[in-house]
């Protein structure tokens, strides 16, 4: 009884989940067009909010005494699964940018609100003249008094999802 209990809840959330993220993402990207992320950044953050409670995830951030929200941060994390940039966004409290495979970029919905929020597309292949674009990065991340965080998540064999 207990597993078809499990199987119902998963089949419902992954439902409203993937309802609630095909309907929001395009809003947030369509918002972006004309307003400064900043402005609507809270929108951002409860969606990011919602797509973890329906995972059935459960978030708990502990930060160390000596972090300063007002600072600009650089945080490198190892990337698990699909739902490792929401929590991220739920747990770091200034804006957050992230580095991201470029492919990643082509994803339907998905793509397009990585594109419209910033983040930086990491290229596939290690041609010099990819490696110059990839750090090109906007001046948003990288000025000091922007409170902006920058996040990378390396994803490789070493990840328990990985084959």
């Amino acid at each position: 009884m207990k597993r078809a209990y499990l199987a119902l809840r998963s089949v419902v959330l992954w439902s409203l989940s993937i309802i609630h993220f095909f309907i929001a993402a395009p809003f947030l990207v369509f918002l972006n067009i004309f307003l400064d992320m900043r402005k609507h950044d809270w929108l951002q953050r409860a969606f990011c909010r919602r797509i973890a409670f329906l995972s059935g995830a459960r978030v708990k951030i502990v930060r160390s005494p000596n972090f300063d929200p007002q600072r600009t941060s650089f945080f490198m994390v190892n990337h698990v699964n699909l739902f490792d940039p929401f929590i991220l966004y739920c747990a770091i409290p200034q804006l957050v940018r992230g580095w991201e495979l470029e492919s990643h970029f082509k994803i339907p919905a998905y793509g397009w609100l990585m594109k419209r929020f910033g983040n930086v597309p990491v290229p596939d292949v290690r041609r010099p003249s990819d490696i110059k674009r990839m750090w090109s990065v906007p001046a948003t991340v990288t000025s000091t008094n922007s409170r902006t965080a920058a996040s990378v998540s390396p994803n490789n064999s070493e990840s328990p999802s990985s084959p």
